[in-house]
């Protein structure tokens, strides 16, 4: 019969999980953040009885005792969907002598949501699972009290807002002389019963509800959002700053040139103030020091008049030379050449010749120039292998 009553049992917690499940996945689910309903909220009272099983000497030859009913009395609070707390009472027949609430355990117990955990915060969710750890003291029998900790399973299955069906197994160690008297013991329980919760309705939310993030979530993300846009602007001030900085050393940079520049045209203006208060004699003196030298006029091979461009060699030479009252008194020297690597000795002779007619005939009816103060030195033949072009010339000295 027991064991048929523990077969159904399990079937109907069985059928009610797979039916919570069903719902959940319909549900709208609240992944938080949450917000509270304060110190008043979210409390509640389980009353239930069951049955414990308790095995003795189990450090020194195991003593397996029988099942005897058990009475279990709590009142928690869950400060978060995940995170509560509870003081239990459980009181049990001392399975040793037989007295009734021989043994009592005083404990509390910190439960975690699994449920909500995973599976985001519902109110109206009808099965959560809610593993905890508990502690406290078991009183009673020949030797008084005795710490005992362990961990249990509570499974909560809701009715309405304020009324829940729970089954609770609970494993328990302590040292055993509570019981037998011999040395270590685990306690197994099992208990079912009624849970009411008090105060405010029992529920966390955001401000919009469930499944939505609510003020606090808004309060959040507008202050990430504050603190983004002011990364942003500092951002921009530093680039700015940066930008000045740079701008104030391109004008440092820019004055800096302009003054260079500014001294540099200082300078020069001084320079050229100078050469203007200059004595016109010897601005002439060193004009005539620069033309005063010899004048050398090219030919081209196996030419004997000059190229337009040498024509305004010798123009612009005999133009500046000759303006003074005393240019008609010069003297000139006029020697001719040829490069020795073309032609026939008889051939640049011939050239040579030409060559020097040809400038003495320019000086006197061109420029002037009488012809007596010119003067024709020996022609000279030039075997220059690199620039035999220089060779066919005349030189004018004077």
């Amino acid at each position: 019969m027991k064991k048929v009553l523990s077969i159904v049992c399990a079937a109907a917690m069985m059928c009610i999980t797979v039916a919570a499940s069903a719902q959940d996945k319909k549900a709208e689910r609240n992944y938080g953040p949450y917000q509270t309903n304060g110190a008043a909220s979210n409390w509640f009272v389980s009353l239930g009885g069951g049955v414990d099983w308790v095995a003795d000497g189990i450090l020194s030859g195991a003593n397996f005792g029988k099942c005897t009913p058990t009475l279990d009395l709590s009142f928690g609070k869950w400060v978060t969907p995940t995170v509560g707390g509870r003081l239990g009472y459980q009181g049990f027949k001392n399975a040793a002598n037989d007295e009734k609430f021989g043994n009592n355990y005083i404990h509390g117990d910190v439960l975690w949501n699994i449920s909500n955990q995973f599976g985001g915060y519902k109110v109206d969710r009808i099965y959560n699972c809610i593993p905890y750890a508990h502690t406290g003291l078991y009183i009673g029998g020949a030797n008084g009290k005795e710490f005992a900790l362990g961990l249990g399973l509570l499974n909560n299955f809701r009715i309405n807002d304020r009324l829940a069906i729970f089954a609770d197994l609970r494993a328990s160690a302590l040292r055993g002389e509570q019981v037998y008297g011999a040395g270590g013991a685990c306690i197994l329980d099992v208990s079912a019963g009624l849970t009411v919760n008090l105060g405010k309705k029992l529920t966390f939310s955001n401000s919009e509800g469930a499944g939505d993030n609510g003020a606090l979530a808004e309060a959040l993300a507008a202050l990430a959002d504050a603190k983004d846009a002011a990364k942003a602007a500092q951002k921009e001030a530093d680039a700015a700053k940066k930008e000045a900085a740079d701008a104030k050393d391109d004008a440092a940079a820019a004055q800096k040139e302009a003054d260079s520049a500014n001294e540099t045209a200082k300078a020069l203006q001084d320079e050229l103030e100078a050469l203007k208060n200059k004595p016109q004699d010897i601005i002439e003196k060193v004009t005539n020091h620069i033309i005063a030298g010899p004048l050398t006029v090219y030919f081209e091979l196996g030419k004997s008049t000059l190229s337009a461009m040498e024509k305004q060699h010798l123009t612009y030479y005999f133009d500046n030379l000759l303006k003074g009252e005393d240019a008609k008194d010069l003297k000139f020297v006029l020697t001719g050449s040829a490069d020795k690597s073309t032609g026939t000795a008889e051939v640049n002779e011939r050239l040579c010749i030409e060559r020097v007619a040809y400038v003495f005939d320019v000086l006197v009816n061109t420029y002037g120039v009488d012809q007596n103060n010119i003067t024709i030195k020996d022609n000279v033949y030039s075997d220059d292998q690199d620039h035999p072009e220089f060779s066919r010339a005349v030189i004018i000295e004077h």
